[in-house]
């Protein structure tokens, strides 16, 4: 079925995940959204248990034609990717890749990756530079925040960042006159596309402190996904997310420490990483990609979401 053909059953979807999103027995399902399988697109949800899964398919097949695509895969929870293990290393504290993390009273972020850097140029205001990364790296200190880099380099206070839901993106702004390098190293030059059509299966390239350059694939848009936060203390929904899979278990897409990496497709900026699958779950989801899954804010999203937030168009430096 075309993608235009499932509109009317995407809204009843959108429905029943109000309706049940308290109900004990749909604790397991963590979301839902939309795929291309061969030539037709499918609506496709996931939960975290095979019994689960059979409960939401048999309520979902109910809103549902005969003709209509409903697939349904096994998956453990959502989680952002908390800090783990990093080292002071480089010269060159300000650039994409590298180590990024906040301070505060008594409090102490989820370290992560340098996502890129931001510019805004508004009228009768000099040009103000920001740096890119996720809201859980640079802005869940409540007060008194200071940004390091790497070697503990001081990047910058002033940080802002977009209300949670429809991104997990967050900037600080840097000082006057601060030295940075925009380049993606071993992603190459990359290029901007205002519109920017990823197909379903193709493969996504990201660089990440961890796990440095790695390479996945896009599996669909995930409408609706519930995520928990790195201290497992409290949850938040999401909306159209890019998610991503690996057809080999073996080299994962990402690991902790790779929070805030730009993701790229054909050279192209297409989302910034956020969360992955616990550990844990079936070896095989049943959707043709292993273990571990990976969530991405859409690019576009997070620079508009965020220009809204300094009042001032933003754009990727490059």
């Amino acid at each position: 079925m075309k993608l235009e053909g499932l509109q009317k059953e995407i809204l009843q979807v959108d429905a029943l995940w109000e309706q049940t999103r308290d109900n004990d027995d749909f604790r397991g399902w963590y979301g839902y959204g939309i795929r291309k399988d061969r030539d037709l697109y499918a609506l496709t949800v996931f939960a975290r248990n095979k019994a689960d899964l059979k409960l939401i398919l048999d309520t979902v097949s109910r809103l549902f034609r005969n003709d209509v695509r409903l697939q349904g895969f096994v998956v453990p929870r959502f989680r952002q990717l908390s800090g783990g293990k990093f080292s002071a290393a480089g010269s060159t504290p300000l650039k994409p890749g590298n180590i990024v993390f906040a301070v505060g009273k008594k409090c102490f972020s989820c370290p992560g990756t340098i996502g890129g850097f931001l510019a805004s140029a508004p009228k009768r205001r000099a040009k103000k530079k920001w740096l890119l990364s996720n809201h859980h790296v640079l802005a869940e200190c409540p007060s008194k925040v200071q940004v390091f880099g790497e070697n503990n380099f001081l990047v910058g206070k002033k940080v802002r960042s977009a209300p949670v839901g429809l991104v997990d993106a967050a900037l600080v702004e840097l000082p006057q006159g601060m030295k940075i390098n925009p380049h993606y190293g071993k992603l190459g030059k990359l290029i901007k596309k205002k519109k920017m059509k990823v197909p379903f299966g193709a493969t996504v390239r990201k660089l990440g402190r961890a796990t440095g350059l790695t390479s996945g694939h896009f599996i669909g848009i995930c409408r609706k996904v519930i995520v928990f936060d790195c201290s497992d203390t409290g949850s938040a929904e999401f909306t159209n997310q890019l998610m991503i899979g690996a057809k080999k278990k073996k080299n994962p897409f990402a690991d902790k420490g790779d929070s805030g990496s730009l993701v790229v497709s054909k050279q192209n900026p297409i989302g910034l990483l956020f969360a992955a699958t616990s550990k844990g779950g079936p070896k095989d989801s049943g959707c043709g990609f292993k273990p571990p899954f990976f969530l991405a804010n859409p690019l576009p999203s997070v620079i508009d979401e965020l220009s809204k937030v300094v009042k001032a168009p933003l754009d990727l430096i490059l």
